[in-house]
């Protein structure tokens, strides 16, 4: 078993035939871990390993299987993912573009 925390890596290699499966999973927590990793990936103009963003909007299809604290954490994620978007759309109309 291997635990990757938080802001920590993990790799494997492969050396020759073998066959193996991972499980992944989340605490309720790694929304908040998401959304900083999401932010420093766009800092260094790095593309995400996946969209952060879909997975908040198809969360919302499962909020009656969430837990109170985790809604609570994705409503905040999606207010903040509304307000980047206003302001990538009013950097764009100012910089011309129609």
């Amino acid at each position: 078993i291997i635990v990757t925390f938080p802001q920590a890596y993990h790799c494997g290699f492969s050396y020759g035939f073998n066959c193996g499966e991972a499980v992944n999973f989340a605490t309720s927590d790694w929304i908040n871990h998401g959304a900083a990793s999401v932010h420093a990936y766009r800092l260094k103009f790095k593309k995400e390993v996946f969209s952060f963003d879909r997975l908040m909007f198809t969360l919302t299809y499962h909020l009656d299987e969430l837990a109170l604290e985790t809604c609570i954490q994705l409503g905040a994620q999606l207010e903040a993912l509304a307000a980047d978007e206003w302001s990538y759309r009013g950097l764009l109309i100012k910089s011309g573009v129609q």
